[in-house]
């Protein structure tokens, strides 16, 4: 992915990114509707896979055809990829605003740590969020 020309076109830009338990789309009026917000995630051991992790974007000041990105890494960005997604969205106006949704289903996630759902346009970071995967004591 290669940005327009330098100094052309300002870059696309996030308005919003949540994760959630859930996405659902409403068959009428095709409104989305982001169920259980989601910051952290507990788990008693590790790795562990989560069976579902829903992200809300939403993005403007696009140009055209806007490749993008959006992955899950650890904070540090030294352990592989949790979960990864490439695509394109079509801008036909720059004030016009892109809404997406994704379900990244059965991410293991390998030791307690932060983690970042991170999006990029054009290859440039725009937007991240961070997810906390904490160990839980038995008790």
């Amino acid at each position: 992915m290669s940005p327009p020309s330098p100094g052309k076109l300002p870059p696309a830009s996030a308005l919003a990114i949540v994760l959630s338990e859930g996405i659902w789309h409403d068959p009428g009026n095709g409104k989305r509707f982001i169920l259980g917000c989601l910051a952290t995630i507990g788990a008693h051991s590790f790795p562990v896979t989560q069976p579902a992790v829903g992200v809300y974007i939403a993005i403007t000041n696009g140009h055209g055809r806007v490749p993008f990105r959006i992955q899950v890494v650890d904070a540090d960005e030294e352990r592989e990829l949790v979960w990864a997604y490439e695509g394109e969205i079509e801008f036909n106006d720059p004030r016009s605003i892109a809404e997406l949704d994704f379900i990244f289903e059965d991410a293991t996630f390998p030791e307690p740590d932060e983690y970042h759902v991170q999006v990029f346009a054009y290859g440039e970071f725009i937007v991240e969020r961070r997810l906390s995967l904490v160990e839980l004591s038995e008790e």
